[in-house]
């Protein structure tokens, strides 16, 4: 058996975070140099950039990023950016009416000002409101999209954590900044057209980046009725990935489903915040300490010779 693979079996829910952490840094740790005629990865100070997105819509990753923002909040300072460039809604799950939005500054000369678009929260963290209801924002040429990568990477201190709810689906938005993240969260359900496209997101940002392994990429299961059907969906995707992608691709949460959950999105208030005791706010609060673990020992890459 390979040492990716003895990795794979140590990455288990309920084990403690440490070792989960540790297991994900050695998975990070053996990524091979890019050839030379791939983007070259510098290392720089700076708060990590953690993306989460998924290939489908409805999997509940806004809710996942709003109440991870909350409790990674809660030992260093956050700061949550809504990169849905068309159908935003982190301000309307934190009952937020923001006066202006990520499209009156995706366009702007030399680069987005996102430090002027940050609202804070009654949570303590910052949400910089994404584009909503705008059909030309997504529609972001290479450079407009170097621009705003570059904007995500000046957020922030090193103490600090950046964290990026992306919209769904392949888009190259979307692809580009889980590629030249620290950290991609890719969140899933059990269901199989789920589990598909969860899976195309991870081959399409594998192959954007260069490296033929999915590494500096991790799998949420959301809303899963036992843990058990949760790690059986991650299996599903993590033997495809080392059929096809040549890497596992590490689980690095479960969240169970919860009625709550539902409550909370009406209520235009956070898990996190009205129903705080319940199995998914647990599950919650152990992958935001699972990914605050993770995150700054990877450290901040940026991509160079990306763009033509």
């Amino acid at each position: 058996m390979s040492a990716l693979a003895d990795d794979r079996r140590g990455v288990a829910v309920g084990s403690p975070i440490e070792d989960q952490a540790a297991t994900l840094r050695r998975l990070v740790a053996r990524a091979e140099p890019p050839r030379a005629d791939r983007p070259v990865l510098l290392r720089r100070d700076g708060a990590p950039v953690i993306a989460i997105a998924s290939g489908k819509g409805g999997v509940g990753k806004s809710t996942i990023s709003v109440n991870v923002a909350i409790a990674i909040h809660g030992t260093r300072p956050a700061v949550l950016v809504d990169g849905d460039l068309g159908t935003a809604n982190a301000d309307v799950l934190c009952g937020l009416a923001p006066s202006r939005r990520l499209d009156a500054e995706l366009f702007r000369p030399g680069g987005p000002d996102l430090d002027s678009l940050r609202m804070e929260t009654p949570w303590g963290f910052g949400l910089i409101p994404g584009a909503a209801g705008v059909a030309h924002a997504p529609q972001l040429d290479a450079r407009q999209r170097h621009d705003l990568i570059g904007a995500l990477r000046g957020l922030g201190g090193p103490g600090d954590a950046v964290l990026i709810d992306l919209g769904a689906g392949i888009g190259a938005p979307v692809v580009e900044a889980v590629a030249a993240s620290d950290l991609g969260v890719i969140v899933t359900t059990a269901e199989p057209a789920a589990l598909a496209d969860a899976y195309a997101l991870i081959k399409c940002v594998t192959r954007h980046r260069g490296d033929p392994r999915p590494l500096r990429i991790g799998l949420v299961v959301n809303m899963v009725d036992t843990r058990a059907i949760g790690r059986a969906a991650h299996e599903r995707i993590d033997r495809v990935c080392q059929r096809f992608l040549g890497g596992s691709m590490p689980l690095i949460g479960l969240v169970r489903r919860d009625k709550h959950v539902a409550y909370s999105v009406r209520r235009r208030e956070p898990l996190l915040a009205c129903h705080p005791r319940g199995p998914a706010a647990r599950d919650l609060r152990a992958l935001a300490a699972m990914i605050a673990a993770i995150a700054p020992r990877i450290g901040r890459s940026t991509t160079e010779g990306a763009l033509p």
